[in-house]
């Protein structure tokens, strides 16, 4: 049986110089996230983490992202526009944006 990983996949089709498109993907690993975010507040102690989540979470998966850190205590994201915190809303993200 293999392992259950926490994570998911981002597609995207790039265009090349010569006029192809290029299909490429990421791989975000929830369960690192949720490390780095450990990590984090180690370091940092009882201060309050902003988490900056504009473009897409830096096309990362914004509404993922969002869920992730929230369940880690994160109560605060930054966006760049209103569209994006209002795509935050729909999703059910509760959190200060």
């Amino acid at each position: 049986m293999l392992p259950q990983i926490n994570c998911f996949v981002l597609l995207a089709k790039m265009h090349d110089p010569r006029g192809h498109y290029l299909e490429t993907f990421c791989e975000i690993d929830l369960d690192a996230f949720a490390g780095n975010l450990e990590a984090i507040k180690k370091k940092i102690g009882d201060r309050e983490i902003i988490l900056a989540v504009k473009a897409n979470a830096y096309g990362h998966g914004v509404v993922p992202i969002c869920r992730e850190a929230l369940s880690y205590g994160v109560k605060r994201f930054g966006v760049a526009t209103l569209n994006e915190g209002v795509q935050l809303r729909d999703a059910g993200v509760d959190g200060e944006i």
